[in-house]
């Protein structure tokens, strides 16, 4: 049983680690380019989906990598989407409403990264 976050519902947070996990062994960032991506090493991000029954709300690292790997999500794997709701086992519809959840409510349903800072 893995500890819920951030007030998501037991599936939410399931998908909140898939993601992580998919970013972190999937095809999606280059090992190059993950660490400017998210601030972490892929190692870093294996360490927090293998602790992920442990990890609470006090735990900023982890919380940061999930929150990097939800954000970078729907733009970096750049036109990558069916495979990421292979890896999730959810729709980007459903990717796209836990992203908008974890960052709060009013920051709409952004389309990708970039949508979120116009």
């Amino acid at each position: 049983m893995q500890t819920r976050i951030k007030g998501l519902s037991e599936w939410e947070t399931s998908l909140a680690w898939s993601i992580l996990n998919a970013m972190a062994e999937g095809p999606f960032i280059s090992d190059y380019d993950l660490p400017m991506v998210t601030g972490f090493q892929r190692t870093q991000l294996q360490a927090f989906y293998q602790r992920r029954g442990e990890i609470t709300d006090h735990d900023d690292d982890a919380l940061c990598a999930v929150g990097q790997c939800l954000n970078n999500c729907l733009s970096y794997p750049h036109n990558k989407y069916g495979e990421l709701e292979r890896w999730t086992g959810a729709s980007m519809f459903q990717i796209r409403t836990l992203v908008e959840k974890w960052f709060g409510p009013g920051t709409g349903t952004p389309r990708d990264y970039f949508d979120r800072l116009a």
